[in-house]
């Protein structure tokens, strides 16, 4: 437990809470740890989630697939980051698949019983509560995010949209990003093949350069805002 005690202490959910203070938490909280392999199935479309998962170690994406078996990624979980709060706590159904998209390892949380801990860790939980509203209300602007990016009107757009995202993120117009080819089109809504053909005449036209998921936005990229 120590381990995962050192890791999970860097995540949103344990901001500002002692390694001490996270064991005495996870004492109530702790429900299992669970090790997944690249491309594992965590749940499926009509699971009922049993505990807030927590990464601990990998890369989680959650799925849509809809009847002509056509995926897309509504969003990715990296480490340290939670998923299936609203789920675990309404106790319906899934819609959607949730994969390891790496080999990782989950911590399932019954984030429940936080309303219920014993009265000498009451200020631990008042922190955990805080810290997990912070990263719900986080999400809902990346789900936003999301939204703007998928709802431009062309495909040029849509990438356009991402990538200036993501350079805001990372603060420069060079950076990485987490997802390979077949993920971003998923992510985006689109056919790979289409945003191939649109990357490389981006790049030809001398708006972007990129090799596999490292991309640089160029000074003439400026000129379609």
């Amino acid at each position: 437990m120590e381990k995962y005690i050192k890791i999970i202490k860097n995540s949103k959910l344990f901001f500002n809470i002692s390694e001490d203070e996270i064991k005495l938490i996870l004492n109530h909280l702790l429900l299992h740890i669970k090790d997944y392999k690249k491309g594992q199935y965590i749940f499926n479309i009509g699971d009922k989630i049993n505990g807030l998962g927590l990464v601990v170690s990998g890369l989680v994406h959650i799925e849509k697939e809809d009847f002509f078996g056509n995926r897309s990624i509504i969003c990715q979980v990296c480490e340290n980051d939670i998923f299936g709060a609203s789920y675990y706590y309404d106790e319906e159904p899934l819609p959607n698949n949730i994969l390891a998209a790496t080999n990782t390892t989950i911590m399932f949380l019954d984030i429940k019983k936080s309303l219920n801990l014993q009265n000498h860790c009451c200020d631990k939980n008042l922190k955990v509560m805080d810290n997990f509203i912070k990263i719900m209300l986080k999400k809902n602007k990346d789900i936003n995010k999301k939204l703007d990016h998928i709802s431009q009107r062309n495909i040029r757009n849509k990438i356009l949209s991402f990538l200036y995202d993501q350079s805001l993120k990372n603060n420069s117009n060079s950076f990485y990003i987490s997802f390979n080819r077949q993920q971003l089109a998923d992510y985006l809504c689109i056919d790979r093949s289409a945003l191939s053909s649109e990357l490389s005449k981006m790049r030809k036209e001398n708006l972007i350069n990129f090799t596999k998921n490292y991309f640089q936005l160029n000074d003439n990229i400026k000129s379609l805002k």
